[in-house]
């Protein structure tokens, strides 16, 4: 997904002459897909709000300082990448890293509608935790943070080309490990 550079452009240039709505709206933009990239990282909901909290304040006490707008969306999953990796360091001892959270969003279909996808949720939960850190990394920055595979690479210090075989092989080994959990699960 790309960014239309001349919003983002005008919204840090407002950013930095104080405005607060475009502050507010920078990172707005981008709060359905942080808000999931922390909850699939994380192994509480409660730390997922508080990391979301600190992101929050030093994206919008740094928006200013970004000198390329048309990244805005990478460096703020960098930020994100960070605080996670900061998270897990702080609290190692005391957190099981490879547990994963990962939280579907309500549903407005029927019962039988929720339960097949929160069933779908839970066996995916499941194999991304069988996963190892890298490859979970790698594939949520991919899909979830939609950061361009080059970013990835550039955040994670991996070649590019590793970078596109990691993503595909773990995509190949997530979907075995999802039919393999219908069918034994």
């Amino acid at each position: 997904m790309t960014e239309p550079n001349a919003e983002i452009v005008s919204l840090i240039a407002a950013h930095r002459r104080g405005d607060r709505r475009a502050s507010e709206h920078l990172l707005a933009r981008h709060k359905q897909d942080l808000w999931g990239y922390l909850v699939n990282h994380l192994p509480e909901r409660e730390d997922a709000e508080d990391l979301y909290q600190e992101i929050s304040m030093k994206v919008l006490g740094h928006a200013g300082e970004l000198k390329d707008p048309g990244r805005y969306r990478s460096w703020l999953f960098s930020i994100a990448h960070n605080a996670v990796r900061s998270f897990f360091r702080k609290r190692r001892p005391e957190l099981d890293e490879e547990r994963i959270a990962v939280e579907p969003a309500p549903m407005h279909d029927g019962p039988e509608a929720r339960f097949h996808r929160n069933e779908r949720m839970r066996r995916l939960r499941t194999c991304l935790a069988k996963l190892n850190q890298r490859e979970r990394e790698i594939l949520l920055l991919d899909t979830m943070a939609e950061l361009p595979q080059a970013d990835i690479a550039e955040r994670m210090e991996l070649n590019l080309n590793t970078v596109k075989t990691i993503l595909r092989r773990t995509r190949i080994k997530l979907a075995r490990m999802m039919t393999e959990e219908v069918v034994h699960g």
